[in-house]
């Protein structure tokens, strides 16, 4: 996707960082990040959902994706989901969205 995707609500400040709203789609063929039209945050992972194994690969993808260690998120909502929440200590918003949509391969000129 090339065109510019303006920030929603995927993505929204917190006190303590930032909360990211995403659906994760677990069992796929690789680990990547997609942005719709919308806005919406999908990850894919290649773990699946058994024993927890989908929540502990989606922190370590994302505290790559996002450039922060492991300890600083937290998913605070959805544990047994697709549709999670996750906070993101010390990160703000503005930042989480640009890590997301470069890792998404969005250009946000």
């Amino acid at each position: 996707m090339s065109s510019a995707i303006r920030p929603t609500q995927a993505v929204v400040e917190h006190p303590h960082g930032c909360v990211i709203s995403l659906t994760v789609a677990p069992r796929s063929p690789g680990n990547r990040v997609e942005i719709d039209s919308s806005g919406s945050i999908r990850v894919r992972l290649s773990a699946p959902p058994v024993d927890g194994a989908a929540n502990a690969s989606l922190i370590k993808f994302l505290s790559t994706v996002l450039g922060v260690p492991r300890s600083k998120l937290t998913i605070v909502a959805g544990g047994h989901s697709r549709h999670k929440r996750l906070l993101a200590r010390g990160l703000g918003d503005a930042v989480a969205w640009q890590a997301f949509a470069r890792a998404a391969g969005i250009d946000q000129q």
